[in-house]
């Protein structure tokens, strides 16, 4: 990267420390705001006053959410670093959500068992549907592992012999359950689609 554009991120981190009344744009996603601690001797004398103090402080600077973007994007483009755990790089830029990759390799199989049971509720709740005149139609949504497979991590770049995917596609479909396979029609019309199926940096499926 260029020097100049490491001293700019560089200037900017240290701008949002001085200038807290700037309006910097909210994070998204689920997150619980600290709030104020109530004080008490106890807390004080044990320290767990100054570490719900500190994590208040910490939660609440205005400049926080520029600061923590502003971190995330220098440790990937310096360091290639991703700060979120439950995501990985793979091949060609795309990025993969590791819940995905291990429903691919079969890594959660939850077993037949289990599956079979859940195809049988589901039976259950078709029959209960039709008598009162609705229609009950199961589906298989989109893995990206599994429809852009080529470009996982390399080591995970293999599909299990057993995956919840598998058992539950069979046995729905040796039942009398209409499901539609997000999945199969994506890998079917991956190579003909004017458009990208998933994106690059998306992890969820979404239309």
């Amino acid at each position: 990267m260029d020097k100049r554009i490491k001293y700019g991120l560089f200037l900017l981190l240290l701008l949002s420390f001085f200038y807290p009344f700037l309006s910097w744009r909210p994070l998204h996603g689920y997150f619980m705001k600290p709030k104020f601690p109530i004080f008490s001797f106890d807390g004080l004398l044990t320290g767990v006053y100054q570490d719900q103090l500190t994590k208040y402080v910490d939660g609440n600077i205005e400049s926080r959410p520029f600061t923590v973007r502003m971190k995330n994007q220098v440790d990937f483009w310096m360091f290639n670093k991703i700060c979120n755990k439950n995501f990985s790089q793979g091949e060609n830029h795309f990025f993969y959500e590791n819940a995905y990759i291990q429903a691919y390799n079969g890594t959660d199989f939850i077993g037949e068992d289990s599956i079979k049971n859940i195809v049988d509720n589901l039976a259950e709740l078709k029959l209960s549907a039709e008598k009162h005149n609705k229609k009950v139609i199961v589906v298989l949504t989109p893995n990206k592992a599994r429809c852009v497979s080529e470009n996982i991590p390399k080591p995970f770049r293999y599909e299990g012999a057993n995956t919840n995917y598998k058992s539950c596609r069979k046995l729905l479909s040796e039942s009398q359950i209409p499901f539609f396979d997000v999945s199969q029609f994506f890998l079917n019309m991956k190579d003909t689609s004017e458009y990208p199926l998933f994106s690059k940096n998306g992890t969820h499926w979404g239309w």
